[in-house]
């Protein structure tokens, strides 16, 4: 009875997952509409091996230049542990607020974490599916076979 208290648990989370997935595409397709597109290129790219509880992480900083037609050239500023792949010199695809020109979106990375959310949810929705109703319906049939 725990386990299925935990499958249902696990298959609410999986939905949630999807949900937020499905949420984020919705976002960025809405912004979209609104945003300017522009190409940022790469101007600094650095990275420092930094202790984060007692754990070592690579950081990366990331400063990208942007040309507006309106407001000249803009930065944006990336720091995390998920930008390892850009380096100095790298095109970066951009949406930018016409209103709020440092109000930036990132249209590729943003599909990719929807992405792999919806994935994930749609996994975990079919492997609890699959586990609780069809693994459910073969016990139920050997158990009417047996007591036969």
């Amino acid at each position: 009875m725990k386990i299925r208290l935990l499958l249902y648990i696990l298959m609410v989370i999986s939905i949630a997952l999807v949900g937020g997935g499905v949420y984020g595409f919705n976002s960025l397709l809405k912004a979209e509409a609104v945003y300017e597109p522009v190409t940022g290129v790469v101007e600094k790219a650095t990275h420092q091996r930094i202790y984060k509880r007692r754990k070592p992480v690579m950081e990366y900083e990331i400063l990208i230049f942007y040309d507006t037609p309106k407001y000249g050239k803009l930065t944006s500023y990336l720091k995390g542990s998920a930008f390892f792949f850009l380096d100095k010199g790298d095109k970066v695809d951009m949406l930018y607020h016409p209103e709020h020109p440092r109000e930036v979106r990132y249209p590729l990375y943003e599909k990719i974490l929807w992405s792999v959310m919806c994935g994930l949810g749609i996994a975990g929705c079919t492997g609890m599916y699959f586990l609780l109703f069809v693994k459910g319906e073969k016990r139920k049939n050997q158990s009417k076979n047996q007591s036969i």
